[in-house]
């Protein structure tokens, strides 16, 4: 759909790194509260990813998580939630993939360095942060609600 291509798989149906463009991943659904985990914006420079906590910090809020140098898509990346709920990951350094037939590569999810290379934080609780899919019935218009 959209015409997004596969970049990563973790594990058996744990998470999958989708792109639209060049760059590493658009979006990410990761298995936990919700479904579509994060979106990912990129910035110039990792200064850019201090300047997003400093920011955050000034309107009372903070990062969940970063600054932080991922295996998959080797991109070094902050990440904040949004009052939606959705997280955004603020990101430099991205792989860019420009063929479109490259097969995703598979991490065993086991193997935390497709999380974190540089530290040692699991991301458990990461996980508890997402977008639910919306029910399906939400979108269904009756003839009534049409003007039928």
């Amino acid at each position: 759909m959209l015409d997004f291509k596969l970049s990563d798989v973790i594990g058996d149906d744990y998470a999958y790194f989708l792109r639209c463009n060049p760059d590493h991943h658009g979006i990410a659904l990761i298995a936990g509260r919700g479904t579509l985990h994060h979106h990912a914006w990129q910035t110039e420079s990792i200064a850019d990813l201090g300047k997003l906590g400093d920011r955050l910090f000034n309107v009372g809020r903070r990062l969940i998580w970063g600054p932080v140098r991922h295996g998959a898509g080797h991109n070094m990346a902050a990440y904040y939630v949004e009052p939606s709920g959705a997280v955004v990951e603020l990101y430099t350094d991205m792989e860019q993939i420009y063929d479109d037939l490259r097969p995703p590569i598979e991490w065993d999810s086991d193997d935390r360095t497709w999380f974190n290379r540089w530290g040692v934080y699991r991301g458990e609780d990461f996980r508890t942060h997402g977008l639910f899919p919306a029910p399906l019935d939400r979108f269904n218009m009756t003839n009534k609600t049409r003007g039928i």
